[in-house]
């Protein structure tokens, strides 16, 4: 054995073990380099049980009711045997382990099961049915699971590695996993053992590394044949004529109907007695696209039927899914569905009629992800006999966008990481109203477990217990309340007009009468302003739930009509610091729009028993002449003075307004989620997306799959009659709504 053949057994070994250099090389030498019996010495140590150090953890959440009580009804109804299986309650207990899931009611025969998963983990898991029940309809639970854990994985699955109606391991190698390169993912694959009914006994080890994200693949161009492949055994008892016979039957059958030029390789085994228990036969037929399409079809001998029947059985099989010039055969299809939903991209793949298997996967999986799949049946010549005349079959498109589900983290890079006050308490107000459990909220939280039922109206108090953000409770709360089962009333304590969120005055003047263009109104009451650093306001908010949001148009932007605004302070400052402020906002307008444009500064002192604390502000906004508001804030500080607390803000606002944008840069972020919830088609006009708005994009599509449409078109402003013309883009944001419709 040369040195290169040594060193790829040898980063195999470790590749599949996670053990350590040392250790591979002596137990490979231990066994004369025998891959397969190293193996065995391996994984039947104490030595399986050691891992070098993980990389740190990642978490990774999933998209919309996922994490959800999972109620699974009916389970195998109208079977011979209902409910649950070995092999499907092992799978069941494998994806609990690794999820860190409840379980309620999983047995044998059970027909009902809830099922309430958390983060799923990597680690070293078994999962053995103690039968002969399929090792391979536990990878195909296991797999896209571990896809996503939070490092490495290894699984030692005991069972039936060829079994009746599941694929047999050696589809998973020689199909299966191809595929999977297709989605970007691979994973080792180890058959220590092989296993047949009834005792069972096979030992398959898989090991997978996580990824970040799974790619869209396009299965649709069959091609012509390249070759066919297969491989026919015996084991135990059998003799290989046995085997000899189901190739040389699959042979003259494909013969039949393909050109002899096509190459027809078909491997005869008879299984090793120490690598094999029990006695069984079988044939699993493969073939091979020149577009790199891999189907196949197998079937296992029984008592009374010859071994000729056997391999007519599988061939017959495989040849009816290339009448249909299929890519993915029957056995495939319905194992792609989740995948498929997860990656990013359009995903579409071409098989024959649906299997009963895949239009139940299709069901369950639009249920949990929301995406929705399109099935088209196309009549179409098939032309893949040349010895036949040409037939007429049905082939079968699947297709879906996918919701390319990735690795999250709760406001990584900031100067403080993860929950604030704020977003706590309304992550507390969300669960209350929608009856959720909450996993892992606490203050500096970058990853959370949410996990909600029915929405429901009521009297709701949420309290930051600081000066955090009043406006960012209601940001969250109102969209769900807009579909709760009856009316709500919230009682929201802490920061009316803080730093980094518009203030409550912006609430007012701005998002209420946009909000009303959505087919939806609130009642706001301000029964007390509160500033940094006490906090201490109370603001209050009724909400009448609606039907359905109506979509927006918000792209005209008209000409501007006035501005208007208000400048306040509040305890021991004095009113001329207000006066400075509208002054200076005034007349920084007046240099860049024409001097008969109305500007109205309302200038408050507020009064001590509304007001708690000491602070100073200005909220400066303009109304064009087809309705279109747009508003920027600025709060005082220590050490800046009045004039320039004022320009901040006018010089935000003047800024959008020079893209001529319909929707300033604190609102564009907080329509995302009304559109995509609206029915009908919604567009915005606005200046550069701002890096919340990309992120509530992203976060909406993953959660509803609707695909929003971004334009970014330069233009020649007009907006400032003193300037000359200049060129700024304008973006235009589009979707096409769920047009969500209360439930109740």
């Amino acid at each position: 054995m040369s040195s290169n053949d040594r060193d790829e057994i040898l980063n195999r070994f470790i590749s599949v073990t996670q053990c350590s250099y040392d250790q591979a090389r002596e137990y490979l030498e231990n066994a004369e380099w025998n891959e397969q019996v190293a193996m065995n010495f391996f994984f039947e140590s104490d030595a399986s049980n050691y891992r070098e150090p993980s990389p740190p953890p990642i978490t990774r959440t999933y998209p919309k009711d996922t994490y959800q009580n999972l109620p699974v009804q009916n389970i195998r109804a109208g079977r011979s045997q209902d409910g649950l299986r070995p092999q499907h309650l092992t799978s069941i207990q494998l994806l609990a382990e690794f999820a860190e899931a409840k379980v309620d009611n999983a047995n044998i025969g059970t027909t009902d099961i809830q099922f309430i998963p958390k983060t799923i983990k990597g680690g070293n898991y078994i999962g053995n049915t103690k039968t002969a029940g399929s090792i391979c309809l536990m990878m195909q639970t296991a797999i896209p699971c571990l896809l996503f854990a939070n490092g490495p994985s290894q699984l030692k699955l005991l069972g039936g590695t060829n079994t009746e109606f599941a694929p047999d391991i050696d589809y998973y190698e020689m199909i299966f996993q191809p595929v999977a390169k297709r989605f970007n993912f691979n994973f080792h694959l180890n058959i220590v053992r092989r296993g047949y009914y009834p005792k069972g006994g096979g030992d398959v080890r898989i090991s997978i590394n996580p990824i970040e994200q799974l790619t869209a693949i396009d299965l649709t161009d069959f091609g012509q044949i390249k070759r066919f492949f297969g491989r026919s055994f015996v084991a135990g008892n059998h003799s290989i004529e046995i085997a000899n016979e189901m190739a040389e039957t699959a042979k003259n059958l494909i013969h039949k109907y393909y050109s002899k030029d096509i190459l027809i390789e078909v491997e005869v085994v008879k299984e090793p007695d120490n690598i094999a228990i029990g006695t069984a036969s079988g044939i699993m037929i493969a073939v091979e696209t020149t577009t790199g399409c891999l189907l196949a079809a197998n079937a296992l001998g029984k008592r009374g039927v010859s071994p000729s029947n056997v391999a007519i059985q599988a061939t017959e099989e495989l040849i009816k899914d290339l009448s249909h010039e299929a890519c993915v055969d029957r056995y495939l299809e319905d194992q792609l569905i989740l995948l498929m939903a997860l990656a990013k991209g359009h995903s579409k793949i071409r098989c024959g009629p649906l299997s009963d298997r895949t239009k139940t996967a299709i069901y369950v999986v639009e249920q949990l992800t929301n995406v929705k799949f399109h099935i088209t049946e196309i009549p179409q010549v098939s032309q893949t006999s040349i010895s036949a005349s040409n037939t007429v079959n049905s082939t079968t498109l699947i297709e879906c966008e996918g919701l390319g589900y990735q690795l999250q983290n709760i406001r990584a890079g900031r100067s403080q990481d993860g929950l604030r006050p704020q977003h706590l308490t309304s992550i507390q107000l969300l669960a209350e109203f929608a009856e959720a459990k909450v996993d892992n909220a606490n203050i500096g939280t970058t990853d959370i477990q949410f996990t909600p039922k029915t929405i429901k109206g009521g009297n709701y108090i949420g309290n930051t217990k600081t000066a955090g953000s009043i406006c960012l409770m209601m940001q969250t709360a109102i969209p769900c309340l807009l579909f709760a089962n009856g009316p709500s009333q919230l009682k929201l304590l802490g920061g009316t007009n803080t730093e980094f969120a518009p203030d409550i005055d912006y609430y007012e003047m701005i998002f209420q009468p946009v909000a009303k263009r959505f087919n939806f109104n609130f009642n706001l009451n301000i029964v007390r302003r509160g500033y940094y650093p006490k906090g201490g306001g109370d603001v209050r908010i009724s909400i009448n739930p609606i039907e359905q949001l109506t979509a927006i148009d918000l792209t005209d932007f008209g000409q501007i009509k006035r501005f208007f605004g208000r400048s306040f302070v509040a305890g021991n400052h004095s009113i001329e610091i207000a006066n400075e402020m509208a002054e200076t906002a005034k007349n920084l307008i007046h240099k860049y729009y024409s001097k008969d444009i109305s500007i109205e500064v309302e200038v408050v002192k507020e009064p001590d028993n509304i007001a708690i604390g000491t602070a100073s502000g200005i909220m400066i906004a303009v109304e064009t002449t087809t309705g279109c508001l747009l508003a920027a804030n600025a709060l005082g500080k220590r050490g800046v003075s009045p004039s320039n607390v004022a320009i901040q803000a006018t010089e935000e606002l003047i800024k959008d307004l020079s893209h001529e944008a319909c929707v300033d840069r604190y609102l564009e972020d907080q329509l995302i989620l009304l559109m995509a919830l609206a029915k009908g088609h919604s567009k915005i006009r606005c200046g550069p997306l701002s890096d919340r708005t990309k992120t509530a994009i992203y976060v909406v599509e993953q959660l509803t799959n609707v695909k929003f449409h971004i334009t970014e078109i330069p233009q020649v402003s007009q907006t400032s009659t003193s300037a000359s013309n200049t060129v700024n883009s304008t973006t235009l944001i589009e979707c096409e709504g769920l047009g969500y419709q209360r439930r109740f």
